[in-house]
């Protein structure tokens, strides 16, 4: 594979991404791949799994849109309404790696947005608030099975003259574990974009960096994010471990009849046995000395495995900012026996999953800015302006049908206008809820199910 020296040597730059952070993110890639090295494992996947859920959390309740008039607004909603569905199944691996880049470029005279990860980009510098000022992104092409091209883009932020330069790098190899040799742009299947790019009158990178709101354990003086499971690896392993031990122990302890062989010959013809009997059904020479039958069917001791093993999915959850319950079997009276405890639960995954989105809203600022500066270095000039607004709703703090039971309950005691409980419920405007409303309210039953649920 290229590696970090190759591109030091190609571009003139020392990256700063430790060892420790490049061997930990091949470590969390094989976990949420479920390989160990290179094998496929059997187990849990519970390092995809993880952040699926994760992915799920930040997006279930979000409304993502751009306000704004003119033509600029509904360009930047368009956008939008293409890359949110991609990033919902990219993000996971972001989750996974510890960051994304959202990366517009210029093609063909229209803007397309690509999705970098963690391990796929090399941070050279950082600016004093700990975002990316220098950077390496690798991108590999092959047009044939014995011909490979590799393309650097190198950006650099110059926040004391406002701009940022973009530089291309090419190369041309034989083997896709190599740059192998400098090529001009014109060569290769960029042949389109500048070998030299600068944007100017810009207040940030030229890219959106996503990145986990996590304190890095691997490396503490990287402003770098680590995986939203980063701390868990042993015991998404032991999970894994455990998980076998169980299906061991149904095929360990699989009903069956030990039989002497005599009893398989009818007048001198051995039987035939059809899978299920062979399954069923061991042979043997003899047993006490006599032709005989002896059922084999252990008690399996798979209570006590599972309760080991949803201890050991509690611990993953507690360490990852889960509420307990996400992936363990469910919360036990031990872990959670009180109304306190639940509600402690869910506020430590709330409150990760709120540092998540915001991370995420501040990813699509910066991506949907430097499309507005690409589109006007490319002299596309769109009238108007816009503002990014994000609502993620609460769902991971607040049940929302015990919310809605509520303002029910509130409608019924006439404390609260029911059309604020249907906006609330079809996330409409009050407006568009007394629409919705009967002509006449009196003496209706305002519960979601009716009676007094």
């Amino acid at each position: 594979m290229i590696t970090k020296s190759d591109i030091e040597s190609a571009v003139g730059v020392k990256i700063a991404v430790s060892e420790e952070m490049r061997v930990a993110m091949q470590k969390w890639y094989r976990l949420f791949l479920g390989v160990d090295n290179q094998e496929q494992k059997e187990g849990l996947h519970l390092a995809n799994s993880i952040c699926t859920e994760f992915t799920r959390l930040i997006f279930a309740e979000s409304e993502i849109n751009v306000n704004g008039q003119g033509e600029k607004a509904k360009f930047m909603q368009s956008t939008l309404d293409v890359i949110l569905p991609l990033l919902q199944t990219k993000i996971g691996i972001g989750l996974a790696l510890g960051g994304m880049v959202f990366k517009p470029y210029f093609s063909y005279g229209e803007i397309a947005i690509d999705t970098v990860r963690a391990d796929c980009m090399f941070p050279v510098s950082f600016c004093a608030n700990g975002s990316i000022r220098e950077v390496v992104f690798l991108e590999p092409y092959t047009d044939r099975s014995d011909s490979y091209y590799t393309r650097i883009e190198y950006h650099v932020y110059e926040p004391d003259k406002k701009r940022c330069v973009i530089s291309n790098y090419t190369f041309h190899s034989y083997n896709a574990d190599t740059l192998g040799v400098a090529c001009e742009i014109s060569e290769t299947p960029w042949k389109g974009m500048e070998p030299t790019t600068v944007i100017e009158n810009v207040n940030q990178s030229m890219f959106g960096y996503f990145k986990v709101p996590k304190a890095n354990s691997v490396d503490p003086d990287s402003p770098l994010g680590i995986s939203v499971y980063a701390g868990c690896d042993s015991q998404i392993i032991q999970a894994d471990n455990h998980w076998n031990l169980i299906l061991w122990e149904y095929e360990a302890k699989e009903a069956a009849v030990f039989a002497t062989m005599d009893l398989f010959n009818l007048n001198g013809k051995k039987q035939k046995l059809s899978k299920h009997d062979e399954r069923l059904y061991k042979k043997v020479v003899r047993m006490d000395d006599k032709n005989t039958l002896q059922e084999y069917s252990p008690e399996i001791r798979d209570k006590s495995l599972f309760d080991g093993l949803n201890n050991i999915l509690q611990r993953i959850e507690f360490n990852c900012g889960f509420a307990y319950g996400t992936i363990s079997s469910e919360p036990t009276a031990k872990v959670e026996k009180t109304a306190t405890e639940i509600i402690t639960s869910r506020q430590r995954s709330y409150t990760f999953v709120s540092a998540m989105q915001k991370q995420m809203e501040t990813a699509l600022k910066q991506m949907l800015y430097a499309i507005d500066n690409l589109l006007n270095h490319h002299k596309i000039f769109l009238d108007g302006d816009y503002e990014l607004s994000c609502n993620w709703g609460d769902s991971v703090l607040e049940d929302t049908k015990e919310k809605t039971q509520v303002e029910l309950q509130m409608a019924r005691d006439g404390i609260l206008k029911p059309e604020i409980v249907l906006s609330h419920y079809y996330r409409c405007s009050e407006e568009n809820a007394k629409k919705m409303m009967p002509d006449k309210l009196d003496n209706m039953d305002f519960s979601m199910y009716g009676g007094d649920n």
